[in-house]
């Protein structure tokens, strides 16, 4: 005698996944992911900005402050065509100024990454010893945003849009 009961049992413990359930599972994932990437991507590309504005601001604080402490002249350079920028310092060389990229955590040269684009008045902001410095706009932006650097010319300072 054959009991119907237990063909039922045996086909009941099987465990798993139909192809439907997968095919659903899949389907969600990607359309998560539809739409999380695009958000990501401007995420990241405004930390980009926010990070080349930042190192920009410390570069002209620290040549503004080391050209009141050192009594000498310290400069921006712009590069606009690589969108890059260093500091450099005047220094004397068999009696005649000449300008020095300085040494250190701000000697290194700064490269903005690809998606993001400098511009300004004038390729060199100069500072000077007694705090003044340089009238200059530089602007910093991607596609989506930017940021506007301003000097005033009597105080040295900049402020940023």
């Amino acid at each position: 005698m054959l009991q119907i009961g237990n063909r039922r049992t045996k086909f009941q413990n099987k465990t798993g996944f139909t192809f439907l359930e997968l095919v659903f599972v899949v389907l969600i994932m990607s359309v998560l992911t539809g739409i999380s990437v695009p958000l990501f991507r401007k995420t990241y590309s405004n930390m980009q900005l926010v990070q080349s504005c930042s190192d920009l601001s410390g570069a002209l604080n620290f040549a503004r402050q080391n050209a009141i402490l050192n009594r000498n002249e310290y400069r921006l350079v712009l590069n606009t065509d690589d969108s890059s920028f260093w500091i450099e310092y005047k220094a004397l060389e068999a009696d005649k100024p000449v300008f020095k990229k300085i040494e250190g955590k701000f000697g290194k040269i700064y490269y903005l990454p690809k998606n993001l684009k400098i511009t300004a008045d004038k390729n060199i902001l100069t500072f000077y010893p007694n705090g003044r410095s340089d009238i200059i706009t530089i602007v910093i932006t991607n596609n989506l945003k930017s940021y506007t650097f301003s000097t005033e010319g009597t105080a040295g300072y900049a402020k940023i849009r």
